[in-house]
């Protein structure tokens, strides 16, 4: 996830540190009731971010970043208004799933972070439960399996059942 330098990230003590300020060695809290080491700080510039409000909370990122829905991990850039993504609920202290109830683009330079953790590839940036670099990555690639596999090996439902109505009729 590739986050803005004002996005807080959810430290291991319970305090927030702007994603700007954060350095090697510093312990982020995931959402599972862990805490993992920051091993990288990544910097880079982007021209034209997402951003999404649910919950109250908002989360402004790179447009090649990918975010948890109730449907899976997606690309933020099929966000649709109403999707249901995954936030971490301070008061129960459990993730849970929300409704996006704004959702755009903004057109600015700045600069934006992205963290690599030393385990498990989680963590809280704005209250909202993101991935790392490794789970960017990894997550990127079964995208890109999952849709290759998806177009060339599986057939349509359609098929299928055109397949099983053929079937049906050599019977008779």
């Amino acid at each position: 996830m590739k986050l803005i330098g004002s996005t807080k990230i959810l430290m291991a003590d319970g305090s927030s540190k702007p994603i700007n300020e954060i350095s090697i060695g510093d312990r982020v809290s995931s959402p599972y009731f862990t805490y993992n080491s920051v091993v990288n700080v990544f910097l880079g510039m982007e021209e034209v971010l997402v951003y999404i409000v649910a919950d109250g909370r908002e989360l402004c990122m790179s447009k090649d970043s990918l975010i948890e829905t109730a449907n899976g991990v997606i690309p933020v850039t099929e966000l649709q208004l109403y999707d249901s993504i995954n936030i971490f609920d301070s008061k129960t202290a459990d993730t849970k799933f929300v409704n996006i109830t704004e959702i755009g683009e903004r057109t600015e330079a700045p600069e934006i972070y992205s963290l690599e953790l030393d385990r498990e590839h989680t963590y809280i940036a704005n209250g909202f439960c993101v991935g790392d670099f490794q789970w960017m990555y990894s997550k990127e690639m079964n995208l890109h399996r999952s849709t290759k596999e998806d177009s060339t090996s599986h057939p349509t439902i359609e098929e299928e059942l055109r397949n099983l109505l053929d079937q049906l009729k050599k019977r008779e």
